[in-house]
């Protein structure tokens, strides 16, 4: 593709590219955009992740657990497409997997006080926000507007 103009494409497939046109994006909005990303997989509760510390000092260790586990059958989902969604998804499933054959697997911080005392309601409503705050800006748009529908069908009578 040759222009004057300098245009990004998020595409990877190159016969998708000729058959898309090109949308002019500024440098700053692609660089802030993969920066939010790159927080909101932070924010995965899967082990290694800061999410995993997050809900497992909220929720227990159990629920992390359960919480990872969801995480991760979530991104085996998305490995299996040909575009960036799978791309990202495999890379998140790299990231766990060098973790989990080259570093300590086992809890390197302590529980927040201990494992008797219930944890306040403030930590656990700020975990969801950040968990929620996560899963908002990693879910693809096919799935905001299945929502959308969803919605729209129910709140009419």
């Amino acid at each position: 593709v040759q222009s004057d103009d300098q245009l990004v494409t998020l595409s990877t497939n190159l016969d998708a590219l000729k058959a898309m046109p090109l949308v002019p994006m500024d440098a700053l909005l692609l660089g802030g955009s993969l920066g939010l990303t790159a927080a909101a997989a932070s924010l995965l509760p899967v082990a290694g992740f800061d999410g995993h510390q997050i809900a497992r000092a909220a929720f227990g260790v159990q629920s992390a657990n359960f919480l990872e586990f969801m995480s991760l059958t979530a991104l085996c989902l998305e490995v299996g497409r040909d575009d960036l969604r799978g791309t990202f998804a495999s890379e998140i499933i790299l990231i766990f997997m060098i973790q989990l054959l080259f570093g300590r697997r086992a809890d390197e911080v302590m529980p927040p006080q201990d494992n008797v005392t219930a944890v306040g309601l403030e930590r656990q409503i700020a975990a969801s926000v950040l968990l929620a705050t996560s899963v908002t800006v990693l879910l693809p748009a096919e799935a905001w507007e299945a929502l959308k529908i969803a919605l729209t069908d129910v709140s009419r009578p």
